[in-house]
């Protein structure tokens, strides 16, 4: 990978979800549409602590979830190894999808090559990075007391 391409896509949220795009699903993110460029900038507004609560409404299909739960929580760790991210959803089934394509973006060539965050756990709706950080990916019903986060994701609260 060209240095230059490098540091686009360790520096910017929604070059690197173009980049997870490709890995995840063949690509199937816009890359010319400005909304999901602005969700992008709004949600790496809340990687960086600069907004403290973001709600994205838009309809269906329009790549919330991919950009709000799958790409940002392997932003976050990217860039915060030991941070704890608690993903809930609104089903069992949507939270482990997830967690699949978090774990297959980390665990990809091209994110191992610019990011030094590692996974050691293989459990479907939990990660562990090797520097303390972890993903927990939970449905609404499943009940999230007892455990503590750094960011909270919620998907498709509506569903709820």
């Amino acid at each position: 990978m060209k240095r230059e391409t490098a540091a686009i896509i360790t520096s910017d949220f929604f070059s690197f979800s173009l980049k997870c795009s490709a890995e995840v699903d063949g690509g199937k993110l816009p890359s010319d549409a400005a909304f999901l460029q602005y969700m992008a900038g709004e949600l790496d507004a809340f990687a960086q602590g600069d907004v403290k609560r973001l709600i994205v409404n838009m309809p269906p299909r329009h790549f919330k979830t991919f950009l709000g739960s799958v790409c940002l929580t392997a932003w976050i760790l990217a860039h915060d190894p030991s941070a704890n991210i608690l993903l809930l959803s609104y089903a069992e089934k949507l939270a482990g999808k997830n967690t699949r394509a978090i774990r297959k973006i980390i665990r990809s060539e091209w994110f191992k090559s610019l990011f030094k965050t590692r996974l050691d756990m293989k459990q479907a709706e939990f990660l562990s990075s090797t520097a303390g950080g972890s993903v927990q990916a939970i449905s609404i019903d499943g009940g999230v007391t007892g455990f503590g986060a750094d960011y909270i994701i919620t998907d498709d609260p509506v569903q709820m």
